[in-house]
């Protein structure tokens, strides 16, 4: 699929150099006013404030743009080797204000990728009439999805967190039984949520319709969908490593591991939806 629209890549590949060439935007001179205030060295301690500021001088804001890669797979970021030059913002609502729009602009542009690789998956061709549609919806998609996983998710944490108090105080190992339950809940979650994004941009489904059939592909083949979801995981964490070591070699390194990275990730988020729609089309042949 991507060897068939190889200038997919182009897409993550234009992220990274924008994220090792451009503007970069900093955050310290309001981390700094933070950690002077007597709260900070109440709750953190007076130890914290130099990793605080040490942190706040070498991020760049716009690195929401793909926060660990989750939109386009980015691999800059992870090399910690950007040359833009700093603009520093002073004030916190400037700060929330350009965090909230890298994230919904990151968003958008990991949507545009992934409705191309959707419609290779879908149609096996690309239309480009429908494709601005397509990805405008899948945004308005992607967003409603990540809010409801977050009120879900702060509703059952919550609970789980007031029991785990209480218990604590009756027993020490209470606390241990309740992190494991959670990280246990935590993971079986994001295993039969894995293919929920596919569903948004495959089968073109609102939210609660893309964890129902992610939920039930995991469920027709629980063994296969597991081996994929950890060859991929590591897949990418390895090819991580390798980008980085290569990055420390050579120019060429970090130009290979910026290409690489891209292929490699639009193959693999090529895999999933592949994988998914074949699932789900046997499913529905099934049901009917």
């Amino acid at each position: 699929m991507v060897n068939e629209q190889p200038w997919i890549v182009l897409l993550p590949v234009v992220l990274d150099l924008f994220f090792l060439f451009g503007p970069r935007v900093s955050i310290a001179p309001v981390v700094s006013q933070v950690v002077s205030t007597p709260f900070f060295a109440q709750a953190f301690g007076p130890d914290a404030r130099g990793p605080a500021i040490a942190f706040a001088e070498e991020a760049n804001l716009l690195g929401l743009l793909s926060p660990g890669g989750l939109t386009l797979p980015t691999v800059v970021p992870l090399l910690g080797i950007a040359r833009g030059s700093f603009t520093m913002i002073d004030s916190a609502g400037s700060v929330v204000l350009i965090a909230l729009g890298a994230v919904l602009l990151g968003a958008f542009l990991g949507c545009v990728y992934r409705s191309i690789l959707a419609q290779q998956a879908r149609e096996g061709e690309l239309t480009a009439q429908r494709l601005p549609g397509q990805s405008v919806v899948a945004w308005y998609r992607v967003i409603l999805l990540t809010l409801l996983l977050l009120a879900v998710g702060f509703l059952v944490i919550l609970p789980l967190a007031f029991i785990a108090a209480v218990a604590s105080l009756v027993t020490g190992a209470a606390t241990v039984l309740m992190t494991a339950i959670v990280t246990t809940l935590a993971l079986a979650a994001q295993f039969y949520l894995f293919f929920a994004p596919d569903a948004i941009f495959v089968s073109q489904v609102v939210p609660i319709q893309a964890i129902r059939r992610s939920a039930a592909v995991v469920h027709a083949g629980v063994w296969s969908a597991l081996t994929l979801a950890i060859l991929v995981t590591v897949i990418m964490i390895g090819t991580g490593q390798v980008w980085v070591m290569l990055a420390s070699q050579a120019s060429w390194g970090l130009a290979l591991g910026i290409v690489g990275n891209a292929y490699i990730a639009s193959g693999l988020a090529a895999a999933t939806m592949l994988f998914y729609r074949e699932r789900m089309e046997s499913l529905l042949a099934q049901r009917s």
